[in-house]
Parts: structure tokens; C-alpha cells; sequence
């Protein structure tokens, strides 16, 4: 009886090793989602070489190209990706002084 516990242990283990490895090449076949983020990285990469290329701007006219975006370079590429700062309850300083608070008395 322990004999058949212990192959069907090793049985197990040698599965569980061979589907873990399995998985990263399961993921590096999957090119759709690389090649649409390729496609923003390079809009993103030739405006960072006109940029570089281009003689100093003014202070308004580098205020108003980053209004219109994230920042002068990436103007709105993946704004609605990123998570945003106006999130309802309490700031983070609030939540660290009360914790501190708690810690100190």
C-alpha cells in the first residue's frame, strides 16, 4: 500500500513539473498581445526622437503640448490603463498616520 502512495506521488510530482514548465511556452507562442503593444511603443518612439531632435521649447509650449496628455511625450497613449488618483476614501498619509498612531500609544 505505501509502495502505491509513493508512485502515484512521484506520478503527481513528475506532472505537476511537467505542465509548470510547459506553461512559459504556452505564453511566448501568444504574439497578438506583443505585437499591438509594439504599435504604441513605436508611435511613442518616434515622438521621443522628434522631441530629442528638435531645438528647445518654451515653457508654454511645452505646458500645453502636456495638457493634452499623460505627458509631452506620451500625450494620451494608455490613459485609460492607468489607475487613477481620484479614488474615493481615505489618502494613503491618513491611513499611515492613523496606523502610526495606533502603533505609538
Amino acid at each position: 500500500m505505501q509502495s502505491v502512495f509513493r508512485f502515484l506521488l512521484a506520478g503527481l510530482i513528475c506532472a505537476v513539473l511537467f505542465v509548470s514548465s510547459a506553461i512559459p511556452a504556452i505564453a511566448a507562442n501568444q504574439s497578438s498581445r506583443l505585437s499591438q503593444g509594439e504599435a504604441q511603443m513605436d508611435q511613442t518612439f518616434s515622438r521621443i526622437e522628434k522631441t530629442l531632435q528638435s531645438p528647445p521649447k518654451s515653457l508654454e509650449e511645452v505646458t500645453q503640448r502636456s495638457n493634452q496628455g499623460l505627458n509631452e511625450v506620451q500625450g494620451s497613449a494608455d490613459a485609460n490603463k492607468m489607475e487613477s488618483s481620484n479614488q474615493k476614501g481615505p489618502a494613503i498619509q491618513q491611513e499611515l498616520e492613523k496606523t502610526l498612531e495606533q502603533v505609538i500609544k
